[in-house]
């Protein structure tokens, strides 16, 4: 999902706004049709630590390329829709609060 510029950025996808990060994806054109979110994923992260944050996008992140990929190989998405929020309550078990 990701091109390898921004595989290597520790900051890729987060955003300073005030003094909290936020999440800030483009969802693939590809999937656009099949997710339902619009053209990106925006959320706060809740924190003002840069730390915290990259470890939040980290787990934003790989639920949405989960999300992406099962949606591209053609998988229900009911399904792919549900794994996605068991990833959200994951992250959620983990101190991080999701705010769409």
């Amino acid at each position: 999902m990701g091109r390898r510029r921004e595989e290597e950025d520790p900051d890729r996808y987060l955003h300073l706004r005030g003094d909290h990060f936020h999440y800030r994806r483009r969802v693939p054109t590809e999937v656009r049709g099949l997710d339902d979110r619009g053209q990106f994923v925006r959320r706060s992260l809740d924190t003002r630590d840069r730390s915290k944050a990259r470890t939040a996008r980290d787990l934003h992140e790989a639920a949405d390329n989960g999300i992406w990929a099962a949606l591209l190989l053609g998988e229900n998405p009911q399904a792919a829709q549900a794994r996605y929020k068991l990833a959200v309550k994951r992250a959620e078990s983990l101190g991080f609060v999701y705010r769409p």
